[in-house]
């Protein structure tokens, strides 16, 4: 990854992958978090509209309720299965967090049921494996 620099730190890596194959076929928010293999992360959703099966059983509203009050934390394995059970994310933000308060080293902005727009900001995620398994997930048919 390459480093600011200005600070030394490592710069963020975006980048933007479509909800669509060029074949239509649908790529579901499971695909985007196991791109990331990272068990130690505290996962927060930040904002959310979608469709399928929520988290603890809850229903929609409650669901909501928990991303509204900020409470939506998921542990790698609750958000491997949040992002299993859903139909479709149309809009809303993931944040991934190696301590609560500190800066997010993986951020996921879904936009309009048509992409994921993926920041990086951590040195141990290795970018080459990263952008493999996206060009991996856009080239199925």
């Amino acid at each position: 990854m390459a480093n600011d620099s200005a600070s030394g730190k490592p710069a963020m890596t975006g980048v933007s992958v479509p909800m669509w194959t060029k074949t239509n076929s649908f790529i579901p928010l499971i695909d985007v978090i196991e791109l990331f293999d990272e068990k130690s992360f505290t996962w927060v959703v930040l904002s959310f509209d979608g469709s399928g099966t929520y988290p603890k059983g809850l229903n929609w509203a409650e669901f909501q309720d928990e991303v509204d009050l900020g409470k939506a934390h998921l542990t790698w394995a609750s958000i491997q299965e949040f992002a299993s059970s859903l139909d479709q994310m149309y809009e809303g933000e993931i944040v991934a967090y190696t301590a609560i308060g500190e800066p997010p080293v993986i951020e996921i902005e879904i936009f309009d049921s048509t992409e994921y727009n993926l920041t990086v900001n951590n040195s141990e995620i290795d970018e080459a494996r990263l952008h493999s398994g996206i060009c991996a997930i856009i080239s199925r048919s």
